[in-house]
């Protein structure tokens, strides 16, 4: 079964999307696609392609009490515009702590995930059970490899083909290559006028003074 990834204003992308990867492949999930949003209306944007691809998504952001923390975010974007229904009832991926949550509904599930790799490996095992219940999938059991086994493993990952590259979303990358090509053009404009402007001058130059 394949899933999603989604990276809310996260700077560690390569390192979690391993750590989640590994952690989801034993419960029979693969990753289909990443994606990496900077702001509310990217992540959005984000969640809405992802919805109609697939029927689990990861998000994964920084939570904290504020109103933009990556829980909140998510659970306010998933009420349609004008919807008079309330919010989706937020639950915690594990009942012995309150650092992730996720979202089941018709089907589907949205699972929230903080920007931290020590967090994430903490919860392994109820993420497991998690997705392996809500999607009757099989947990795979494995041995423990060794450090030196991982880290061969990690940089064979990091260096090779196997890591899905994560996108940024819409308007950040696109804005800033539009920006560039204006620039470029009015600095385009600027230099042949005043080409035009010095022949101009010369011809009259020559006109006059001849």
């Amino acid at each position: 079964m394949k899933y999603e990834i989604i990276f809310y204003r996260s700077g560690k992308t390569a390192g979690l999307q391993l750590t989640i990867d590994k952690i989801l492949n034993d419960a029979g999930f693969e990753i289909k696609n990443a994606c990496a949003a900077a702001d509310q209306k990217e992540l959005g944007s984000c969640i809405s392609a992802a919805l109609k691809r697939s029927k689990l998504i990861i998000a994964v952001g920084q939570l904290n009490e504020s109103d933009q923390s990556t829980e909140k975010l998510v659970s306010k974007l998933l009420v349609p515009k004008g919807s008079t229904t309330e919010k989706p009832q937020l639950k915690p991926v594990s009942e012995k702590s309150m650092d992730s949550f996720y979202i089941k509904s018709k089907g589907q599930a949205v699972i929230i995930l903080p920007d931290d790799d020590e967090i994430i490996n903490r919860l392994a095992q109820p993420l497991k059970k998690l997705v392996a219940k809500e999607f009757s999938t099989e947990i795979t059991s494995r041995n423990n490899p060794a450090m030196t086994e991982i880290g061969e493993q990690l940089e064979k990952k990091l260096s090779g083909s196997a890591r899905i590259k994560v996108l940024p979303k819409g308007s950040n990358a696109e804005d800033t290559n539009r920006k560039k090509l204006s620039t470029l053009r009015l600095i385009m404009i600027i230099l042949l006028s005043l080409g035009v402007l010095e022949i101009t001058g010369a011809v009259l130059l020559y006109i006059f003074f001849r």
